[in-house]
Formats: structure tokens, C-alpha cells, sequence
């Protein structure tokens, strides 16, 4: 099954990302087939190129139906390990839980049905450089040109396991779920198998890896991901960059090497390559060809380029932030927000700033958050049994309530705190534990505003 699964991802890799290839199906697909050296078992796809296959003898529904299973049991029994369910739970410790809980909550409302960003969302991510060599015009986070690796030293190797072993401590089974690449590209750092290696002898997981660089040294990407195959991660990513890329890459390795290698298209030739998220340098791109005409609701659709919710840390500069994913926007032109940011010297030092993150940033309820107020994106539509707020994609209702009505007007107008605003509804006969149980629903449900303060 994986000779026939392989080849027709590889022929819809070139259907989707090479119009010559598609172009020449149509004038002589056999010859096309044969150029680009497609076995005849693909014949089932001519569906695709020839309006007359339903009406040719011995042509069925048969051939196709039989392609499209493989694949689909082909997914379904490889998925790729960031969606499997069993690394989708959420972190152990209640403080980070009911945060993630809430950030997941808000990315949902603020992402068109059917994107992947919760899907995709890591609780952990590591840089093990410090900026990126690649350079891509589309990079949704804007990474600095490489100026420094995370050296493999004794030292740096002490540290790092030092640190991995703090994450699992933390943050329980999902931090096996983490990445160690950011606004990097894994294949910068010399040593990056190495780390590798260490995170799967210590997590249990070997990381997922997306490159850009696949081609540079085709022997090291071809050992990585047997390495990585062979310690249970099948799935990881090329990103190509030209029509020229994704030939070399199609040259280089066989489509059963790359039968759980996925590609992404980031050539001009992809007819939709202008709408992915518009974040980072793609943002500023975006914004200069449209000039006055730039409607930042437009990105909307498209959600967040950000993996990450939870916690970033930059190995090389010694570097914590707690982010999550947002639309990009002037303040947050990246696509995620920094809820906060730290520095540390050694694992002990970083240790200290997690117990404290989890304490003080990290409220379960509303009874330790200060001014209560709705999310700044939402809109507020007041009833005389209630009100709601909504996003394009999601409304979330609070009627049918004798006290939902003045309760939300009280949110709305965001200059009380949670304290404050039970005592304005005790003027109502609202008893404070309903007013703090609906208060807490909204928190859970991510409607409250959470923006990190401006410094």
C-alpha cells in the first residue's frame, strides 16, 4: 500500500504546486505521466484531466474509490503525531490548564471553522538559534538574519537536559508534544539531531521538524528523517520555496522517503499562495502593495500562523515568553501575543520564573484578575433578557436570565472588579455566588479581555 499511497501524493504534490505538469496532462497524459515517471497504476486519477473518462469502456467510479482509500487509510492510520488525540489534552497543573483552556477558547472564536491553529497548537517550543538563514518573503514572524547557534558543548548539553526534564516536570505528558523551532529553521543548527535525540530520550517524543533547507545537504535531510522514522515521529515538513525546489526535491528522494514528509508550497506558482496568513514579513509585504487600501479584518479568515501556546524559550539567548496565537495587528504584527517575558541563567533560575508565571499570571478564577471587561474584538449587543458578544465566526449568548442583562452592561462598560461588580448587582437581589459563577463562565469561555498590558 505505501508504493501506491506514496505516488499519488506524489502526483498531487505536482498537480497542485507545477502548472507545467498540469498543462501537459491535458495536451499528452501519457506522456506526462511518463516524464515525470508515474506508475501506470495512477490511471484511476484521469478523472482529473479527461472530461470523457466516465464514458470510455472499463472506466469506473472502481479505480478512483480504490486510490482515495489508500490514502485515506493511509492518514488515517499515520497521522501526523501534533493532531493524534492522546498528545491533545491539556497540561496537568489547574493554573496552566485553565489558561490554555481560555487561550484555546479565544483563538477558536477569533478562526474561521476548518483552520488548524488549534489543531497545531504546541504548549512548548524551543529555539536552538538565534534568527534564520532562509529568509522567506512569507515569514509570519518576522526572524532576524541567523546570528548565533545553540552550540551542542558539554555545557550547552548539561543545560539543555537540565531544562527538558524542568518542562516535563511542569508541564506533564504534553510537553512531549513541544517543537524546537520557532522563527528558526531546524537545519541552522549543526547539531540539531543531537538535541533531538536528547528530547526524545527524555519526553518520549522525537519533535516534528519543518525545514526549509531540505536540499542544501540531501544526505543529512535523507539520515534525519530516517533518525526520525525511526524513533516513531513519521511525520515532519519541507517548505518549497520555487517550482525549481520542489523539482530538486522530487529528483532527490523517492516518493516512498517522502511518503510522510509534507510539503509546503510557498512558490508564486501556487494559485494560493497570496492568501496565507498575513503575519510578519508577509503582513508588511501585504501592506505596502495595497497601500490605504489595507482592511485588517481580511486576515480574520485566516487565523494565526502561530504553533505555539504556552512557552517559548530561546536557548541561545537564555529567553522565556509566555505567548498565544492572535491575529496579527499592529501591536502583535507576529500573529501572537508575549503575555510576559523573562530571562534566566541556568535551569534552577528558570525554574523560579515558571513557579512564578503559574502563581501570578495564571489566575483559575476572576477573583484574582483585576478590571473585568469584555475582549476588545468583541461585539456587545445588549437584550432586555441579556445580551451577547461575537467574533465573524462565533456568537456566544447569554439570555432567558433575570440578571444577565444588567450583568453584562457592567462588564461592558470594564471599569469594575469582579468584587465591585457583585456589589452593584446585590442592588438587583443577584446573590454573589451567581454573580461570580457567571463571571467565571465567561472567564473559562475566553471572553474576558486578557491582553497583556502595554509597557
Amino acid at each position: 500500500m505505501i508504493e501506491t499511497v506514496a505516488q499519488v501524493k506524489r502526483f498531487f504534490e505536482r498537480w497542485q504546486a507545477d502548472p507545467e505538469f498540469k498543462e501537459q496532462l491535458f495536451v499528452n497524459p501519457h506522456q506526462a505521466m511518463k516524464r515525470y515517471k508515474f506508475a501506470s497504476n495512477l490511471d484511476g486519477l484521469s478523472f482529473l484531466w479527461d472530461s470523457n473518462f466516465h464514458e470510455k469502456p472499463g472506466n469506473s467510479e472502481k479505480e478512483v474509490r480504490s486510490l482515495i482509500k489508500y490514502l485515506k487509510e493511509f492518514i488515517e492510520q499515520y497521522a501526523p503525531i501534533e493532531i493524534r488525540k492522546e498528545l491533545l489534552q491539556p497540561p496537568e497543573d489547574p493554573r496552566f490548564k485553565a489558561w490554555w483552556e481560555r487561550q484555546t477558547a479565544r483563538v477558536d472564536s477569533i478562526s474561521e471553522p476548518g483552520t488548524a491553529t488549534i489543531a497545531r497548537a504546541y504548549p512548548l517550543s524551543f529555539e536552538l538559534s538565534q534568527g534564520c538563514s532562509v529568509g522567506c518573503w512569507f515569514c509570519g514572524v518576522s526572524a532576524p538574519h541567523l546570528s548565533k547557534v545553540f552550540v551542542y558543548t558539554d555545557e550547552n548539553k548539561k543545560l539543555w537536559k537540565e531544562v527538558l526534564k524542568l518542562m516535563k516536570q511542569v508541564l506533564g505528558p504534553i510537553a512531549s508534544s513541544g517543537l524546537c523551532y520557532h522563527a528558526t529553521d531546524p537545519f541552522d543548527n549543526a547539531d540539531y539531531e543531537k538535541f533531538c535525540i536528547d528530547f526524545y530520550e527524555i519526553l518520549g517524543t522525537f519533535p516534528q521538524t519543518t525545514t526549509a533547507l531540505a536540499i542544501k545537504d540531501p544526505s543529512r535531510t535523507r539520515n534525519f528523517l530516517n533518525l526520525s522514522h525511526s524513533k516513531g515521529q513519521k511525520h515532519n515538513r519541507f517548505s518549497i520555496l520555487s517550482l525549481k525546489m520542489l523539482k530538486q526535491v522530487h529528483e532527490e528522494f523517492s516518493p516512498e522517503e517522502l511518503a510522510f514528509t509534507s510539503l509546503g508550497f510557498r512558490h508564486k506558482e501556487v494559485e494560493d499562495n497570496e492568501s496565507k496568513v498575513k503575519s510578519g514579513r508577509a503582513r508588511t509585504r501585504y501592506r505596502n502593495q495595497v497601500g490605504n487600501s489595507y482592511d485588517e479584518a481580511e486576515d480574520l479568515s485566516e487565523g494565526s500562523i502561530s504553533t505555539t501556546m504556552g512557552f517559548l524559550i530561546n536557548m541561545v539567548e537564555l529567553n522565556i515568553k509566555l505567548i498565544s496565537p492572535c491575529v496579527a495587528n499592529d501591536r502583535w504584527t507576529e500573529g501572537y501575543r508575549i503575555h510576559l517575558e523573562r530571562s534566566f541563567t541556568n535551569a534552577s533560575h528558570l525554574k523560579t520564573i515558571l513557579n512564578e508565571i503559574l502563581e501570578n499570571h495564571m489566575p483559575i478564577t476572576v477573583e484574582h484578575v483585576g478590571l473585568i471587561r469584555f475582549r476588545s474584538d468583541l461585539k456587545y449587543e445588549s437584550f432586555a433578557d441579556g445580551f451577547q458578544v461575537s467574533t465573524r465566526f462565533k456568537i456566544f449568548k447569554f439570555r432567558n436570565n433575570i440578571y444577565a442583562q444588567h450583568l453584562g452592561e457592567l462588564v461592558q462598560q470594564g471599569n469594575k472588579t469582579a468584587q465591585e461588580i457583585s456589589i452593584a448587582l446585590s442592588a438587583w437581589d443577584m446573590p454573589a455566588e451567581e454573580v461570580f459563577k457567571s463571571l467565571n463562565l465567561l472567564f473559562k469561555l475566553g471572553i474576558l479581555d486578557d491582553e497583556p498590558t502595554l509597557n
